[in-house]
């Protein structure tokens, strides 16, 4: 069906514009992608709940506590995994460093078997910032390799040259 293809693609430019720190286009894309249930709208639900989080909008944990519990309900690991590095990120926002490793810990074997750099990085970062990781990971993403190594310029410069300002 076409006005789901267009959705689904919605869905993608908000991610897409997310990730560049256009959080408004992000935003509208977002919403225009929301609609029932689907791939398209668990995309679309995933950048709104993170924009609510990294806008500190208290909304937040109400987003990401729905957009976890239909991804669980899904129970596929392309839900599952974005879904649990979203609480991971609200939890370390919000303070609650136990809920990092509570989100992150049941999809782990997943995350490390992935072979997606940017995710295993991601699960990496946030395992590093709470005082659990203990080696990197193979096939970590460059940009987060260097975050956690503690090369901090090097890491600012590889997330500026894939223009992602807010990594």
């Amino acid at each position: 069906d076409e006005l789901v293809a267009l959705d689904h693609l919605r869905a993608a430019r908000a991610r897409w514009h997310l990730d560049r720190g256009m959080w408004t286009d992000a935003q509208l894309d977002a919403e225009l992608a929301d609609g029932p249930d689907g791939p398209s709208t668990t995309i679309a639900r995933l950048v709104l709940a993170l924009l609510k989080t990294r806008r500190g909008d208290p909304a937040a944990g109400t987003a990401i506590a729905d957009l976890s519990r239909r991804a669980r309900a899904a129970a596929e690991a392309q839900f599952v995994i974005p879904a649990a590095l979203a609480e991971a990120e609200f939890g370390w926002l919000t303070g609650d460093i136990d809920g990092v490793g509570t989100a992150l810990d049941p999809v782990l074997p997943a995350i490390w078997r992935s072979g997606m750099g940017r995710v295993i990085g991601e699960a990496a970062l946030w395992l590093h910032r709470i005082g659990r990781l203990d080696e990197m990971p193979a096939g970590t993403a460059e940009p987060y390799e260097l975050q956690v190594t503690g090369q901090s310029r090097e890491a600012a410069s590889a997330w500026h040259e894939l223009g992602r300002p807010y990594e």
